[in-house]
Formats: structure tokens, sequence, C-alpha cells
């Protein structure tokens, strides 16, 4: 190792003494001044005071452009490992809404049935249901029957072609896109 100078200043925490003040090292033995026979402290607090310049690739930053893709290209493949599995719930979701709304359906119709029936069980639904659909006459009583010109037969219908909900649902346009995207049929 060097002589230390008496010229030379230390290095306290935080300061450093200017450049012009620093002394290189004394020649070593062999006579020669170069540079390998300064200190490794001397080279490492010449180091340390000279800041050095990183390059933008070598600074370990991605370019925004990169980052861009990269973001995109995890959103694709989310989706396309997502999509048949929402696909799938969505339609299963849309057929169970079909089925509760038929059940409902089903079991108000049910209702009426059983208020009919119980009220067939008595004398006077008995009399009812006669005079509606036999047209059936009590003693002591004249039937007067007014016919209109324009009076034409009511054919009843019994059933619709449509699902309830799918009738209801196709009026709502989130619904309409939502079956697009997820290849619904009613």
């Amino acid at each position: 190792m060097a002589a230390r100078s008496p010229n030379r200043t230390t290095k306290t925490a935080g300061n450093r003494a200017p450049a012009s003040r620093r002394t290189s090292a004394k020649a070593a033995p062999g006579g020669s001044r170069a540079s390998s026979s300064r200190s490794t402290s001397q080279r490492a607090a010449e180091s340390r005071s000279v800041p050095r310049k990183r390059s933008a690739k070598s600074s370990g930053h991605i370019s925004v452009g990169l980052l861009a893709w990269i973001v995109c290209g995890v959103l694709v493949a989310a989706a396309w490992w997502i999509y048949p599995v929402m696909r799938l719930h969505y339609n299963e979701q849309r057929k169970l809404a079909s089925i509760q709304a038929q059940y409902a359906s089903v079991t108000q119709r049910n209702q009426t049935l059983k208020q009919q029936v119980e009220h067939l069980k008595t004398r006077a639904g008995v009399e009812d249901e006669a005079r509606k659909s036999l047209g059936m006459v009590g003693q002591g009583e004249n039937v007067y029957v007014v016919l209109d010109k324009d009076e034409g037969v009511a054919v009843a219908s019994t059933g619709s072609s449509t699902s309830p909900v799918s009738a209801a649902a196709a009026d709502d346009p989130v619904t309409q896109l939502l079956d697009g995207i997820f290849g619904f049929v009613p």
C-alpha cells in the first residue's frame, strides 16, 4: 500500500475534497507512476465520485409499447380461456330462467284448477257448470237467446308458440346483445 501524502484530505460523511486538492500517490518502489500503483481505496473513491450514466437498454426498464403488447396478450389469452366457461354459464342461466318462468305458469294454472275442482264438488258448482257448458235450464225458468248479426264464433287458443321468458327477454337490448355474443338459442 502506498504511503499517505500529508497534503491529502480525508473523506468525511457526505463531504468530499475538491478534485484540485487531491494528490496522486507517490511512485511505487519500482519507479513507475502507472495507474496501477494507486491504492484500491483511491480507485474506489474516484469511481464513486463520478456518477455513471446508464443507457436505456441496460437500466432494466421495459418500453411502454412492449408493456402494452404484453398486457393485450394477457387479456386475449384470458378471454380465450374464460369465454367457453362464461358462454356455458350464461346459456345455463337463461335456460334456468325459462324453466322457472314455465314452472311459475304451471303452478298458477294448477292452483286455478284446484279451485275449480273444489267449486265443482258443491251442488252450486255443478249447476253453474251445467248451465254454462250444457245449457241446462231449471224448472220454472225461461231461456231467451239473443243473437247479434255481427257476432262470430270465438275460437279459444290453448297456448302460445313462445315461452314467457323468451318473449319478455327478447325486448331487452342488453339481453339480445348477450344472446348474440354467447350464442343462446331459446
